[in-house]
């Protein structure tokens, strides 16, 4: 039996949610900013670069070398945030 902390239950269920969801993500018509760690041990990068590429314009992405599945919150991280901000027609 797979319990729900292995590795392959983990996989198994992530890559559930990527099939339903990379057929709604082209129906999503407003800014969209996907950010993913290339070292994510829990959703594959992969995935987040796919849905990257099948979002419609305009979108963003923030993806980085290092860290697992959390993103750090650093001044990178913050300039992004801030572009994206612009994007959507926030304040300057």
């Amino acid at each position: 039996v797979i319990g729900t902390n292995s590795p392959i239950f983990i996989f198994s269920l992530a890559l559930t949610k990527f099939k339903k969801f990379k057929d709604k993500i082209k129906n999503i018509n407003t800014p969209l900013l996907i950010m993913h760690a290339k070292g994510d041990t829990i959703v594959p990068f992969w995935m987040g670069e796919k849905m990257y590429e099948l979002a419609n314009e305009p979108k963003m992405n923030y993806f980085i070398d290092e860290n697992e599945h959390l993103v750090t919150y650093d001044d990178e991280l913050m300039k992004k945030m801030d572009n994206f901000y612009k994007l959507i027609g926030g304040n300057e």
